[in-house]
């Protein structure tokens, strides 16, 4: 360990067995993540855990429903369900083959 409390540990320091794990992801997965389409979907994530509710919240406050704040309530409700999907359909892909590996003792 090093004498500067201020300075980054080894890399090797926190290594143990099974400390680590490797995925392989497949050849459309890593497409979608190399494309541009993923610096849209990085984007909408904020807007839709911050600002898509707080639409709702304002249109549900301004109580005047026509065309517009329908259709606005809508694409806060669709933004708020499918952008996170995207990282569920990954990340249930992490899992499946994380839970389908055989543990070694």
């Amino acid at each position: 360990m090093s004498e500067n409390p201020y300075e980054a540990p080894n890399s090797t320091d926190h290594v143990v067995p099974g400390n680590s794990v490797t995925v392989e992801v497949s050849e459309v997965w890593v497409r979608r993540l190399n494309s541009p389409l993923y610096v849209v979907v990085a984007a909408l994530t904020g807007v839709s855990i911050s600002f898509a509710p707080l639409g709702l919240l304002w249109l549900g406050i301004y109580n005047q429903w026509n065309v517009l704040t329908i259709s606005g309530a809508a694409a806060c409700f669709l933004m708020i369900y499918f952008v996170p999907m995207f990282y569920m359909r990954l990340a249930g892909q992490v899992i499946r083959q994380l839970v389908g590996k055989k543990r070694v003792s």
